[in-house]
């Protein structure tokens, strides 16, 4: 996408399991970055439950494990509101209604299995965050305080990793602090990109 853009100088952005794809392109392309924003990164001592990921590992999963997940659509929201600090707002909010609606998508099942199993791959996490020292570029990690997800112990190893950092922890904020904080968000990402102006 960046190379259909012809831009050359970006600011990437990637939540979660999307912080491992941006410190990867981050990695690959050090001189077309001009610095990184991760949110509730998941890089290190992450990804799916170990329960999950060994089940998804077992043969032939790419055929029950969608099944299995359409099966379970009446409790979408409640999985999500988990990432959430205050539950009940989200379970109120139109936006769990948006979640359960996503798993009328052709292939949203399909898709959520392929994640999981790239989440769960030990290779991909070992390729970036064995290289997380060779990055010369700022970065700022938004982390929620009552993140359930990635823990605030995985959040610090990560931090501890990276050269120039600028940690940010959210007050009462789980695992989304774009959805369940997006001011508090908006104004810390503002405040990194007028920052990069005088970088360097």
């Amino acid at each position: 996408m960046v190379d259909a853009t012809g831009w050359s100088d970006v600011v990437v952005i990637g939540h979660s399991a999307g912080a491992v794809v941006a410190l990867a392109f981050a990695l690959e392309h050090p001189e077309r970055v001009r610095g990184l924003v991760l949110l509730a990164p998941a890089p290190i001592d992450s990804g799916p439950p170990a329960r999950v990921a060994a089940a998804f590992r077992l043969p032939f999963a790419r055929r029950w494990a969608p099944m299995l997940l359409r099966a379970g659509r009446p409790f979408v929201g409640r999985s999500v509101a988990a990432t959430w600090h205050d539950r009940p707002t989200f379970l109120r909010s139109p936006m769990a209604q948006a979640y359960a609606e996503s798993t009328k998508e052709d292939g949203w099942a399909e898709g959520l299995v392929e994640l999981t199993l790239a989440s769960s791959s030990d290779d991909a996490h070992a390729v970036v965050t064995g290289r997380l020292g060779d990055l010369r570029i700022p970065i700022l990690v938004i982390a929620g305080s009552d993140d359930r997800i990635v823990r605030p112990t995985a959040i610090r190893k990560l931090v501890d990793r990276l050269p120039d950092i600028h940690l940010v922890e959210i007050p009462a904020c789980g695992h989304v602090p774009h959805e369940e904080r997006p001011i508090d968000v908006v104004a810390e990402v503002t405040t990194f990109l007028a920052s990069l102006d005088g970088h360097g």
